[in-house]
């Protein structure tokens, strides 16, 4: 387990819980208990069910009868109980790059896998920037 050198949520321009959250979402992510699913073939055999949750940088967040799927925002405001779209349209410049990453939009997002958004959800925070550039 790497060390938890984690920046304040003040650093981050962050509210305490959306800190907590962000961290509650890496573990989840680096434990490998949120699976990447491919969001356009959610159906009764999809490996999520209804009571869980699966990853897919290219949808904020969509419930179906099959299970849940969002992105990092998305995810992080299921744990933190935050209303639907409380991440969506940040103003935090950061916060808002490690949630839409600046390499080509939809077509490349859904192809991101757990692992390398775990990275860029490290990378922001430990040093504020998602890197997604180094990552992809």
């Amino acid at each position: 387990m790497l060390a938890q050198n984690f920046m304040t949520a003040k650093d981050l321009a962050l509210e305490e819980k959306e800190l907590v959250a962000l961290i509650s979402l890496l573990g989840l992510l680096e434990r490998e208990e949120l699976p990447h699913v491919k969001y356009h073939t959610l159906n009764k055999d999809n490996p999520i069910n209804r009571n869980t949750f699966g990853f897919n940088m290219a949808v904020w967040s969509s419930a179906t009868d099959c299970g849940t799927v969002c992105c990092l925002g998305g995810s992080a405001e299921i744990i933190g109980g935050f209303r639907q779209k409380h991440f969506c349209y940040t103003r935090n410049v950061e916060l808002h790059e490690l949630f839409y990453p600046p390499i080509g939009g939809y077509t490349r997002w859904k192809l991101i896998t757990t692992e390398q958004a775990a990275t860029a959800l490290r990378n922001y925070l430990t040093t504020g920037k998602a890197s997604w550039s180094e990552i992809i």
